[in-house]
């Protein structure tokens, strides 16, 4: 099973293109994957340097900078990055001299019941020495701190929510109590389980579950529970001793009211990596929690009206408010931005305890589920909203109307390439054709309904959009840009 998720980080100024190959089975499977890029250079092309430092691309590398036959000329410098030395998957990339068609090619184990991640980094910069700077310079690893999946062709990429959690401390042999006047005392735990009060309900934890606690005091919201599976409970252990059996044999109680951290013994890989596909919710204290979010749907309140978002085509629900808005990224990876007009959601934990957190609680929703659907097709048509909101969406309607100076026009959609909205004059827009014609005009409504790929249709006021790009077009000359890199799998 196969999906894609992009992120443009354009205050950095690169695309990370991730790769997820789920594997469904009860025994391991090996896939291959290959990145096709186009460079947009043409003939022209030049290595100007790669990871190793010279100007080759061949095996040992795990990046390049090329640039177009000439400096300063049109065409961006192109950085890549598609690994590093150490992982479990080493991408093997070829580029032929003068031409701009690299392919990377990955042979990927999957564990059964798994995620595994391939990951591609994407720069373009105006000249090349800014490209090889960010070659030498890019931090992969706080690039990929937020995926939650093993990313195979970095190490130590993605996967480690569970030990992300800030002063978490790591048992080696034996878990380890560390108290706060400084001394550490080493042994096995002999409590078989605590329990958490917290505002939304007490919780009861098996130890053998447990990856290590933070005790409260100062500066912290109460005690912190960090479990395997990547869930954290904040508040209060109900517990007032911890019961340690030392090496020789020897138990003690030690009040809890003395412990700054507990970090249990280190597991079985098979047990370090487990990973879950239950709903999250993560809460603003610290708390994630694992289980089912309920209800029919959220009310989205947007400056095109409210929309109701049916729950099951919700991927993600971003409630940190950047700019006092919401952001929900749907099952095809589409975002919706706005304020949320519910109150409260009800979540059933996976101890099928029924949970109503408030929204001012709420950090964040997530479905990892829907992560795993398979992607929109990289030729999907696109729509850009004036806000930066991006629908993988297609009119409903078999063609659009469009004014012009030698008339009316019903243009089919697999003759637009891309239509602009954005243009100086009211209600004018910019069309570009897949056989490479273009012309200015306007359109003929007020608004169009589209068909996302997650199902959902919607209807959007004309003045609301930005951009439409429906198809690629027919490549004449050089030129390049983040629009217009098809990276392809096969």
């Amino acid at each position: 099973m196969l999906a894609r998720r992009v992120l443009i980080a354009a205050d950095d100024g690169y695309a990370r293109f991730v790769e997820l190959l789920y594997n469904p089975g009860s025994t391991s499977m090996t896939a291959t994957l290959t990145h096709n890029i186009a460079l947009g250079s043409d003939d022209g092309t030049v290595v100007v340097t790669t990871t190793d430092g010279d100007t080759i691309v061949g095996p040992d590398d795990r990046g390049w900078v090329t640039d177009d036959g000439s400096p300063g000329a049109d065409d961006p410098s192109v950085a890549v990055i598609f690994g590093d030395d150490g992982a479990q998957t080493a991408g093997i990339a070829t580029l032929m001299g003068g031409s701009d068609l690299p392919n990377i090619r990955y042979s990927v184990e999957v564990p059964p019941g798994d995620t595994t991640a391939i990951v591609l980094f994407v720069a373009m910069r105006t000249i090349r020495e800014e490209g090889s700077q960010w070659l030498g310079s890019f931090d992969t690893g706080a690039a990929l701190a937020d995926l939650p999946y093993l990313v195979s062709n970095f190490t130590g990429g993605g996967r480690g929510p569970t030990f992300r959690v800030s002063g978490l401390l790591r048992g080696g042999e034996r878990d380890i109590v560390e108290l706060r006047d400084g001394n550490r005392l080493e042994g096995t735990l002999g409590d078989k389980k605590w329990t958490i009060e917290t505002p939304y309900g007490a919780h009861e934890v098996k130890l053998k579950d447990i990856a290590g606690v933070i005790a409260g005091g100062p500066g912290r919201v109460g005690d912190t529970v960090v479990l395997l599976s990547g869930e954290v409970f904040v508040g209060d252990l109900t517990a007032e001793t911890a019961n340690l059996r030392l090496p020789g044999g020897k138990a003690v109680d030690i009040p809890l009211e003395t412990i700054d951290r507990i970090g249990m013994h280190q597991r079985s890989e098979a047990e370090e990596s487990y990973q879950s596909t239950a709903d999250r919710a993560v809460l603003r204290q610290g708390d994630r929690l694992e289980g089912k979010i309920l209800g029919d749907a959220f009310q989205l309140a947007t400056a095109m009206g409210t929309i109701r978002v049916p729950r099951n085509k919700v991927a993600s629900l971003d409630l940190r408010a950047d700019g006092g808005v919401h952001r929900i990224v749907l099952a095809d990876g589409s975002t919706l931005s706005g304020i949320l007009l519910d109150e409260t959601v009800v979540f059933r934990h996976r101890t099928g305890q029924e949970l109503t957190l408030e929204q001012r609680q709420l950090v964040s929703l997530e479905v990892p589920g829907l992560l795993l659907e398979p992607a929109v097709d990289p030729g999907s048509p696109v729509l850009v909203l004036s806000n930066g909101d991006r629908w993988f969406a297609r009119p409903t309607a078999g063609s659009l109307p469009v004014e012009t100076s030698f008339g009316e026009l019903a243009l089919k959609l697999d003759e637009i390439a891309a239509i602009r909205f954005d243009q100086p004059i009211a209600g004018a827009v910019s069309v570009k054709l897949r056989d490479g014609g273009s012309f200015v005009g306007k359109l003929g409504t007020d608004a169009l309904t589209l068909r996302l790929g997650c199902g959902m249709e919607l209807t959007v006021d004309a003045a609301f959009l930005s951009e439409l790009r429906i198809g690629n077009v027919r490549r004449t000359s050089g030129g390049a840009g983040l629009g217009t890199l098809p990276i392809q799998i096969r």
